[in-house]
């Protein structure tokens, strides 16, 4: 198979109009390329849906937290009108900044997860700490379900960040050369479904369609599904007494990587400590995904 044709962005088609709500900001046009990207923690529990902001990621990470829960490490190049809920930075967290070359949005976060950010030099925002400025409480969910930050909030974040400009995430290409056909995915240690359906995937989570206030449905254009080494760290425990869940994001290994109802089986890998992470084929063969959102699943 050919290497393909990498693309200079993620962005895919235009997103759906924004729909009017009661969330501040949630009518706004979605803004251009910001100056730095964000890697923000979303809430994926019952009390959490539906999101904000879902739709506008680049990247969609879904990992599994303590006590079986899962939670999104959203990538962001562009900004919707808002964001949430936010919730804690976990180990994995930590990694994919590095990767990513992305600032961290969160709220809390053990004091584990703190030192490793701080060791790794990744910049953190934590409501926590932040007073107000660039996250805010929405009185019409109760806590912990209801912090959010704006698109104004959020665009001062990157631009205070430091970090370089930088419009790509993983390899992105027009041409796909899947041919089997996968209509559908299941990831159980997840809870998660996805279901091609003109020209996207269907998703849901713990049997609820995802859904994103602003937009609509969550659609990805593509689905990458990367079985990561990880595990409960016994010696380290959650503020309920819950082993947390640690990540080997340097280990490598299998991958499937599904766009237009097929499936590419291969691997994914990364250099280094805080490399990119590279999605190739069977023979080794770098796989650009689809431009627009992408769904990756970091699965057992």
């Amino acid at each position: 198979m050919p290497s393909p044709s990498p693309t200079p962005d993620p962005f895919g088609p235009p997103l759906p109009t924004p729909l009017p709500g009661p969330l501040p900001g949630q009518g706004d046009p979605v803004s251009g390329p910001i100056a730095a990207p964000l890697l923000i923690q979303i809430e994926n529990t019952a009390p959490s849906r539906p999101q904000a902001g879902l739709d506008a990621a680049s990247v969609i990470f879904q990992s599994l937290a303590e006590g079986g829960i899962t939670r999104f490490s959203a990538l962001f190049h562009r900004l919707p009108g808002v964001v949430g809920p936010v919730r804690s930075a976990r180990f994995v967290t930590v990694y994919l900044a590095q990767r990513l070359v992305a600032e961290v949005m969160c709220s809390g976060g053990s004091g584990y997860t703190l030192a490793r950010l701080t060791a790794a030099k990744v910049p953190t925002l934590v409501n926590d700490y932040d007073q107000g400025r660039h996250f805010f409480r929405w009185s019409g969910r109760a806590a912990p379900h209801n912090v959010y930050t704006t698109q104004s909030q959020m665009g001062a974040a990157a631009s205070a960040s430091g970090l370089p400009p930088r419009s790509t995430d993983l390899l992105r290409s027009d041409t796909w050369a899947g041919t089997e056909a996968a209509p559908r995915i299941n990831v159980p240690a997840h809870r998660t479904s996805f279901t091609y359906n003109a020209g996207a995937y269907d998703v849901v989570t713990e049997g609820t369609p995802l859904t994103d206030v602003i937009f609509g449905s969550v659609r990805p254009y593509s689905v990458a599904v990367l079985h990561v080494p990880q595990g409960p760290v016994p010696s380290i425990v959650d503020v309920n007494g819950t082993p947390v869940m640690d990540y080997n994001l340097a280990a490598g290994g299998a991958a499937e990587m599904y766009a237009n109802g097929t499936v590419i089986h291969g691997q994914w890998s990364t250099s280094g400590a805080t490399g990119p992470i590279t999605l190739s084929d069977a023979t080794g063969t770098p796989v650009g995904m689809p431009r627009g959102l992408l769904w990756v699943s970091l699965a057992p």
